[in-house]
Order: C-alpha cells, then structure tokens, then sequence
C-alpha cells in the first residue's frame, strides 16, 4: 500500500511537471504556415501567460545609431524577436513611437501603435490616443500600416503618413497581429507580397487586429537561438519577447540607454546570465552563414542592400562571438 501511494505521487509529480513543461513551450512556439502560394513563418507568443514579457529595444548607442543583429540578440538574449519599425537610412531615426519600460524613447509621425499594458493587455491604437500618456503603456511601437482592425481590412498607408512609393510594391513583408484568444502573432513572409495581400495572409493565421513592420532589408526573425531571417543592414530597434520574468529583470536595462526597470522586491536572488547559445546554419540561416565570408566576396544581402565593409567587419565580428559560445 505503501509503495503503490509512493508510485502514484511520482506519477502525481511527473504529470504536473509535463504540465507545466508544456505550458512554458507553448507559451512562445514557433511554426512555418502555408495560405495560398504564400510562406509565413509564424511565432506565437501566449499573452495569457503572466511570465511572458514583450518589450522594445533599441540600438546600444540609442536612437540615431545602428547595432548588428547578432549583437543585439547576444546582448538582450530574447527568446524570440522581430523587425520594429522603419527608420531613416541616412538618419537611423525610427519614424514611429516607441516606449520602453514606459519611457518614451522616440516620437514618430507615421502609422499605428502596437501597445501592451499591465497584465498583457496588448492593442492596436493610434497615435493621438497615446499622446501624453506614454506611462500608461510599458511597451509601445508604431509601424504600419495598419492592416486589420477587428477582422476589418483597414489598408490605408498614405492616411497613415506614409508616403515613400519604394514601401507600396513587392518586397519582404514583416507583420505583428493579435488573435481573439488574446494570442501575439510575428510574422515574416517568405515570398514578396503586397500590402493587401499581408492582410488576408494574417487574417488566414488567425488576426483580427494586424499591422506591418519595417520589411525588405530590414527583415529579421529569431527564434530560441535560431535566427530564421537575417536582416540585410544593421538595425535600430527590434520587438523582442521573453517567457521568463527573472531573465527579462536581467536584461531589461539594456533594452535602451538611460532606461532602467523600477526596483522590485523578489523572493530570490535570479540565477546569473549565461551566454544565449545561436545556431548558425546554412539551412536555418544561409545570410548568417554568408556574412562569414570574406567582405570581398560579399557584393550584396540577399535583399538586394549593399553593405559597407565597417559594417561587414562588425556583423562578422558578433556572429564569430556568437558561434565560440553556441
């Protein structure tokens, strides 16, 4: 009797921690999707679940500057993480809102803002409505256009301030969108495609509320140490996400110069931040792999954007440092 109560609490115990083991992968997964002759890849990030934190981070220089997107993932060790928002080529200035730990990092002029409140509580609003009130919305990012609203096709880019005829043809897309299970959705797009055809592929993943991220060059997904698109240029800002709140108090002053997390009180001391491992592969990331080449062989990204020699140097540099500690 006693051997058989002993059994079944381990069998008790065992369950409970694949529970929980299922519950944290499934808070951020990741999955390839098909919807017509289009490819999407797709991380979905459970809003539902309290540990899951969803932030925005700029460049280690701040805005106006650039970092290598090795660099920015070996820095914020994120669990996944997508393009942001559009900036000035010659500049580097995002041209939308965004907030950081509920400081106002940038004013932009263009497009919508994707904000998550306390508790996850994720939307899509205008920019009028954050006005004066960037506190309220720990995170913040503006891009656009505006794709879906409520399942509503709502494309509109010129109204939103965008004006560049380089943004309405055929190019890489990247996309965020919400579901009605309360579900994030960072999308990039294999194929080239237009902006109404990005809304009808988010609306087959599920969106009811949708817009477009910076795209072309500028695409970038990661992936619990994957980098599934390399982008063709250094970035100046990334929507990154964590599933473990102590990891995301470790990193999370590093999200933007001068922007710290506010002092809480925690039960234990967290764990000390270890080096995020990377795999770079030709088959999960040709570009990553391509980067390691020569500069001189390296006319062009994959994107069809030169690349200045410094740049290639320093991109090299971090993705070396990278695959000594995958």
């Amino acid at each position: 009797m006693k051997r058989a109560l002993i059994i079944g609490l381990a069998v008790a115990a065992c369950g409970a921690f694949a529970s929980l083991a299922r519950a944290d992968a499934a808070s951020v997964a990741f999955q390839v999707k098909h919807s017509g002759r289009f490819t999407a890849r797709v991380i979905t990030v459970n809003l539902n679940d309290p540990d899951v934190r969803v932030a925005v981070a700029v460049s280690r220089g701040g805005i106006g500057t650039r970092e290598g997107f090795g660099s920015l993932l070996s820095r914020l060790q994120p669990v996944a993480a997508l393009t942001g928002t559009h900036f000035g080529i010659k500049s580097n200035i995002p041209v939308s809102d965004l907030v950081v730990l509920g400081k106002r990092v940038n004013s932009g002029y263009v497009g919508t803002n994707f904000v998550v409140a306390e508790n996850n509580r994720a939307s899509f609003i205008s920019r009028q409505a954050m006005r004066g009130h960037p506190a309220k919305y720990p995170t913040a990012i503006g891009a656009g256009p505006r794709l879906l609203r409520h399942g509503v096709f709502v494309v509109n880019p010129r109204a939103e301030g965008y004006k560049d005829p380089g943004l309405f043809g055929r190019r890489l897309r990247v996309a965020i969108g919400l579901t009605k299970h309360n579900k994030l959705l960072l999308v990039t797009v294999k194929e080239p495609l237009q902006f109404g055809e990005l809304a009808w592929l988010m609306k087959d993943l599920g969106a009811v509320d949708a817009m477009a991220m910076d795209g072309g060059a500028s695409s970038a997904q990661y992936y619990r140490g994957r980098a599934l698109v390399h982008p063709g240029r250094q970035m100046t800002n990334l929507l990154v996400v964590y599933e473990n709140p102590q990891r995301f108090r470790l990193v999370a002053n590093r999200l933007a110069p001068g922007v710290r997390l506010p002092k809480t009180r925690v039960a234990s001391t967290p764990a000390p931040l270890r080096p995020w491992p990377v795999k770079l592969t030709a088959a999960s990331s040709p570009a990553l792999v391509k980067d390691l080449r020569p500069a001189d062989r390296i006319a062009r990204s994959d994107a069809g954007w030169p690349r200045p020699p410094a740049i290639l140097r320093e991109e090299r540099h971090d993705l070396e440092e990278l695959l000594r500690r995958a």
